[in-house]
């Protein structure tokens, strides 16, 4: 379990730094979703539209939060993928809607590009490469 390469018989398979910088953004993103879960779920008292929203975030911190150890170990990278794209979509819509009203500030375009990154990272050639390698090995 280590941070290494995977060892194997045909010798170490290094992990590429997109698999390794998928994984330390999903997991900053699991902690990031699960703070704003928990903020939507203290303001239940105004409305229970914020429960739903809070639950929509605290599924989406799960899937970062296990896509992103998965990732990691080489075992996948669907859940991280989908935790991010999930996110992006969300961001993205609420970015929109920021444009809309015009109160668009940096923090949105931060977190959708982390969004999409978490998403885009583990699906690039090298990444997709070690996973096979590291699916071969086992």
């Amino acid at each position: 379990m280590g941070g290494g390469p995977v060892p194997g018989p045909g010798g170490p398979v290094p992990r590429p730094g997109s698999v390794v910088a998928a994984g330390v953004l999903g997991l900053l993103l699991a902690a990031y979703t699960l703070v704003y879960a928990l903020l939507l779920f203290s303001a239940v008292s105004i409305s229970l539209g914020y429960a739903v929203v809070g639950a929509v975030f605290l599924g989406i911190s799960g899937l970062a939060a296990v896509g992103a150890v998965q990732t990691l170990l080489g075992r996948g990278s669907r859940l991280l993928t989908a935790g991010g794209a999930a996110f992006a979509l969300l961001t993205g819509l609420g970015l929109v809607t920021a444009l809309v009203t015009g109160s668009v500030g940096l923090w949105p375009v931060v977190l959708l590009a982390v969004g999409v990154a978490v998403a885009v990272l583990p699906n690039r050639p090298a990444s997709r490469s070690w996973f096979a390698a590291v699916r071969e090995r086992r």
